[in-house]
Order: structure tokens, then sequence, then C-alpha cells
């Protein structure tokens, strides 16, 4: 495009790819549309079908050879339903990782409703460590742990000065996020001096990682500040929190999973019917049968 400019609106293109349409139709239509390809000029094959094309092309003079499945992103091609709604987005610049971590999370939604109205788990174990999981697959696994350490030093440096000085509820805010500010400068400060490499700056060039930054300042707070530490209840409420993050980040990190609801995004209409129908059991949950299992067994016993 820089030594010449190419015109691409009537080429015909052929894509090889072992995909489906399905898929590849969301993931290469942002790029089709900067090219300004026109409508009906892109065939998706197979590598058995490249040897039939190259064949006609071998022996035939006109090149204007139908084969394979094509690509249309024309308005009035859209059916009504979810999977060419996802194109439409698609083909208008929506990225389609984004939309693919948006379907990841209808999954991940589902998920803990189970767990909390199956297995019992509470709401607190549940949300906040969402928004963690969240923030370590979107911004890294170092990047999410130094922070959440800088972060629970701040809260425990803060609580262990607030308690000796009387302060209003906003002032210990205040001073939680400036202590956490400076903690957070000297560690860049230490990194560079002494050439560790812990941070990757190139990740500070996107404004939202002060969001990112700063959601993991209050989840740390609400950590400490709701769980008893060396407490039996305590050390169970951190194995919930870890077993929640690794589940979640383990299907944020799934390509399978996200190509195949990019793929058939139809899907998430029987994820809202899975939510309705757990959000009505009203059976015991597994936890409780763990808690009343003395219970449980008397009355078998007296049976």
């Amino acid at each position: 495009q820089r030594i010449k400019e190419n015109i691409f609106t009537n080429t015909k293109i052929f894509i090889i790819s072992p995909h489906s349409r399905t898929l590849l139709a969301k993931v290469l239509a942002k790029s089709i549309a900067n090219l300004g390809i026109t409508d009906n000029n892109i065939s998706l094959i197979t590598a058995d079908q490249l040897s039939t094309l190259l064949g006609k092309w071998a022996y035939e003079d006109d090149r204007e050879v139908v084969l394979g499945e094509t690509l249309s992103y024309e308005k009035n091609h859209f059916a009504l339903t979810m999977s060419s709604f996802l194109e439409y987005l698609a083909y208008s610049g929506v990225s389609y990782q984004f939309l693919g971590f948006l379907l990841l999370l209808s999954v991940v939604a589902l998920i803990f409703n189970i767990l909390k109205q199956i297995i019992g788990l509470d709401t607190f174990s549940v949300y906040y460590p969402l928004l963690f999981a969240i923030i370590v697959s979107q911004m890294g696994y170092t990047f999410s742990l130094v922070f959440a350490a800088l972060a629970v030093i701040s809260v425990i440096v803060s609580n262990a000065i607030t308690n000796r000085i009387q302060l209003l509820v906003n002032a210990k805010k205040a001073f939680l996020i400036s202590m956490y500010i400076f903690l957070l400068l000297a560690a860049m400060g230490v990194d560079n001096v002494f050439e560790i490499g812990i941070f990757n700056y190139t990740i500070f060039q996107n404004s939202v990682a002060i969001v990112a930054i700063f959601a993991i300042l209050f989840i740390m707070e609400r950590l400490i500040d709701g769980i008893k530490f060396f407490s039996k209840s305590g050390i169970l409420e951190l194995f919930r929190y870890a077993v929640i993050i690794a589940i979640v980040v383990a299907i944020f990190s799934s390509r399978s999973l996200q190509y195949f609801l990019i793929s058939y995004p139809d899907v998430i209409f029987l994820i809202v019917i899975a939510n309705l129908l757990v959000g009505r059991y009203t059976g015991l949950q597994v936890v409780e049968y763990f808690r009343f299992s003395p219970v449980l067994r008397n009355i078998s016993e007296e049976e």
C-alpha cells in the first residue's frame, strides 16, 4: 500500500482455511471492511478445493470460478439470527475478540449462578474474584499479582496508621489511595534503578490500565476487611477465592470455547434459559449436605 495503492474493490479473493464460515465471517469482517472489497468477491475454500481451483485456471480462460462458500456483508443479507448480527457488528468495526469476551462472560455468569444457587458459595466469594479474574485475563499474571501485593501492603499500612489516628471514612479512603500511589511509584523507581524488569511499561500507554490498578486496590481492601486471616474460615475463604479465579481465568483463556461461542452465538439463548432454571432451584445446596451430614445421618439411623 505504501509503494502502490491497491484497489481491491473488484478483486476476487480466495481464503484457504480449515475453520468454518461462521467463525471466519466475524474474524475477517473488519479487515474486509478496511480493504473495501465488494460483496460476494471472497470465497472460503479448503486445501482440497485449492487443487480444483488451480486445475480450472490451468485449462480455462475464464477466471470467474465459483467455488467454496462466499462471504457477504450486505445489510439486506443479514438474517434475524445472533450469528448474522455479530457479523454485522464485526463488519462495522467491533473487535471479534471483544464480542467473544462478552459471550464468555455470559458463560461465566451461568457458572457463578450454579456456584451460588446449587453449590452454595457466598456471593462475596464470587463476584469480587470475578472482577480480579477479568483483570488477570486482560492484563496478565505479573501485572495483577504485583499490584495486588502493593494493594495489600497499602491496606495493611493504612489500617495500622488510621487505627491509631481517628479519621473520617472519606479521609481514610483518601489516605489509602495516596499510600497506594506512593508505593506504586516507589516500586516503579526501584524497578528502573535496579533494572529488575518487573513491569511491562507498554501496558501503561493504555489509560484503561488505571481502572484495573485501582480496581485491584478496592478488591484487596474488601478481601482483607472481609476475611479473618489465620482462621479456618479465613483459609476456606481464600481457597474459594483461588478456585473461582482459576476457573474464570481458565474460561477466558480457552480459545476453543471463545471460537465456539463466536461461531454459534445463538447458544446465549440457551444460557439465558439455563440461568432461569438454575435460579428456580430450591433444593438443598451441595455445601448443605456436608453441613447437615450429622443430622441426615441421625435421621437415617432412626428410620
